[in-house]
């Protein structure tokens, strides 16, 4: 075997190059997964700045947030890292009480090798193996199967145990730690979300998708591969970062024990032996031997280390003097039977395990992203796609247009608009009501017209022309909700051609007809005198007012006689509009319906007003005795049609 580096330490110097050049592919894999998971979001609530459409908005404002929250999620996942590990894999802190053996052999290495003395774990499971983990040489663990004890001699041991150190001294615990945060925010940012979903879902919702919204199947399949690339890749650095790390952690071993023999009959020893059948697939790279092959291989081959071990300390790696056993009879019992019948990576009782909480890095997903179910789901997609255009199969225009993802967006765009602007008005709406405002700023554009822009010929313009047309008996408004309300055009349109105002339905007489004549209450409530009274005031107030006053004493006025309209009609029907109309023809009300009469002559200042107040301003300026509500319209209407008797 030729090295293309010099001697086993070449390793160490190209391979710390090499590391930080493929972690640093591992964030690039992060923000590809967090720009696949941001972008329906993004392009609902903030399409100026949402991937694929701007890369540089994207850029500018979400890269720096994605790489805070990714240095946050790392923290989070690195804090947590030893306990992660040890329910996943069970294992057991032991001291000089319990395994005065190991513990023997650990603290000499340790201090030989510049390091504190380590905590020291132990797996019960009869596969041979061992692992280092922690975040730095203070909190590190060097943890071994009860196999691997029994199995290997003092000097076998004290290879393994001197390659697991040798993993602390050069940090790798600690960017495989990271590496490993990072493949499960990969794994958990580009996993398509309708893979979460159950089996009969995932069956079925890529159909309905493809027959709605064509273009959101074409984004499910293009961020179904993104992802899965940067699953694999991620997958790929991990084993790359790895697996050059324990050439390295052998050269180590090597200089610490000063005993290549040793470490090459070790891993002759473990190879073949060392499956834990607990660990989920790509959890075993911090182990001193994991997967070698497939898609989780995380080790080199145990051959290809031997070779090395070999070729770069030659005969000292074959010639291997006595070495020193201090096993009981009951070990050296327990590894010849083990041997004998080949069992190996038996698990731990769960009750010893716990919880495994570190994501296993992939389930049976295809290039795609899709499991089986999923995949079956895309076929009848396509099935369904191609008969609903059957009679466009020969114009690759149509089905162009058909997939167009622009409509999508500007759905997209409308729907989150929406949403942003209504659960904005409901948490500040009384600040705004203070303020005059109706809605948040930027949330009265008309997303009706941009719905009617974006209709194309294919399923998605068929999908926004059904949005834009109101269901029976409900209306559009300019912000393109529905509601039962009318929409100020059609409530201005009433007011001039029915000639009234609208107001929440009433019935005449619903709270009790009182008589105009009357005795007033001592509460004050129905007192019709004193309503016409206080709208006398305000009529004298309005032609009295000032320049200084602006326009606001002529919305008072209109807001009153509304009022006193409703009410009179109301709660003393006929009679009391006769005393009304008497009282609205006083020339104090006269001089106050000149003046709007005046206002209303500045044309920049009518079309200024909103559609329905101007048109109840006319309707009082020109004929004020019809400023009623239409509630009494109708009755009005009703009564004008039935004959006399």
């Amino acid at each position: 075997m030729v090295l293309r580096v010099n001697g086993l330490f070449g390793w160490v110097r190209a391979n710390d190059r090499r590391s930080i050049a493929l972690f640093g592919g591992l964030i690039l894999a992060i923000n590809v997964g967090a720009a696949l998971f941001l972008l329906l979001p993004l392009l609902a609530v903030d399409p100026d700045h949402a991937p694929v459409t701007a890369w540089g908005g994207y850029a500018r404002r979400y890269v720096p947030l994605v790489t805070l929250a990714a240095g946050a999620v790392f923290a989070l996942h690195l804090m947590r890292h030893v306990r992660s590990v040890q329910r996943l894999t069970g294992f057991a802190f032991v001291d000089d009480a319990d395994e005065p053996r190991l513990c023997r052999l650990v603290e000499p290495l340790a201090i030989g090798m510049g390091l504190p003395a380590p905590y020291v774990g132990v797996i019960e499971a009869r596969a041979l193996n061992a692992f280092a983990c922690g975040l730095g040489r203070r909190d590190a663990v060097v943890v071994v199967t009860r196999g691997l004890i029994d199995a290997l001699d003092d000097e076998e041991l004290a290879a393994v145990l001197a390659h697991e150190l040798a993993h602390i001294v050069n940090g790798d615990i600690r960017l495989l730690a990271a590496a490993d945060a990072g493949l499960r925010l990969v794994g958990w940012l580009a996993r398509p979300p309708a893979a979460r979903r159950q089996q009969v879902g995932a069956l079925l919702s890529l159909p309905v998708i493809m027959a709605v919204l064509p273009p959101l199947f074409v984004f499910i399949l293009i961020a179904g591969i993104c992802g899965q690339a940067a699953i694999r890749g991620s997958r790929l650095i991990r084993l790359m970062i790895s697996s050059s790390r324990e050439f390295i952690a052998d050269a180590c071993a090597v200089e610490a024990t000063q005993n290549p023999a040793a470490l090459v009959s070790a891993l002759r020893r473990i190879d073949g032996r060392s499956r834990l059948n607990h660990l989920p697939p790509g959890q075993d790279a911090m182990m001193i031997d994991g997967a070698s092959e497939g898609g989780f291989a995380t080790h080199p081959t145990i051959a290809r280390r031997i070779a090395v071990i070999v070729a770069v300390t030659g005969s000292m790696a074959l010639n291997a003097p006595k070495r020193r056993d201090t096993r009981s009879p009951d070990q050296r019992d327990r590894a010849a039977c083990a041997i004998r019948t080949g069992v190996f990576g038996a698990a731990p009782p769960a009750s010893e395990r716990g919880t495994p909480d570190l994501v296993d890095p992939g389930d049976a997903r295809n290039w795609l992203g899709f499991t089986p179910v999923m995949t079956l789901g895309a076929v009848l997609a396509v099935a369904v796609f191609l008969g609903m255009h059957r009679h466009d199969l020969h114009r690759p225009a149509a089905l162009a247009a058909a997939l167009d993802p622009r409509p999508a967006g500007i759905l997209l765009a409308v729907v989150g608009r929406e949403f942003v602007c209504n659960a904005a008005f409901s948490s500040v709406g009384l600040a705004l009501r203070a303020t005059g405002l109706d809605r948040p700023v930027g949330c009265d554009a008309a997303p009706a017209r941009d719905l009617a822009a974006a209709q194309t010929s294919g399923s998605v313009g068929r999908f926004l022309a059904a949005l834009t047309e109101p269901p029976a008996g409900l209306s559009m408004h300019p912000n393109g909700t529905f509601g039962s309300a009318p929409s100020p055009a059609t409530e201005a349109e009433t007011v001039r051609t029915r000639r009234c105002f609208r107001t929440k339905g009433y019935a005449r007489g619903d709270g009790g007809l009182h008589a105009v004549d009357a005795p007033p209450r001592r509460d004050g409530a129905f007192d019709i005198g004193r309503w016409l009274a206080g709208a006398e005031a305000q009529a004298v107030q309005t032609a009295a007012a000032g320049p200084e006053a602006g326009d606001r004493p002529l919305d008072d006025y209109l807001s009153s006689r509304k009022s006193i309209v409703h009410a009179v009609d109301r709660y003393f029907g006929e009679p009391g509009l006769a005393m009304m109309r008497r009282s609205f023809a006083s020339p104090s009300h006269q001089r106050a319906i000149g003046r709007l009469r005046e206002r209303l002559g500045d044309p920049r200042w009518a079309a200024g007003l909103p559609p329905v107040r101007r048109a109840e301003f006319t309707l009082l300026a020109n004929s004020p005795e019809d400023f009623v509500t239409c509630s009494a319209r109708d009755r009005m209407d009703r009564k004008a049609t039935v004959p006399p008797t």
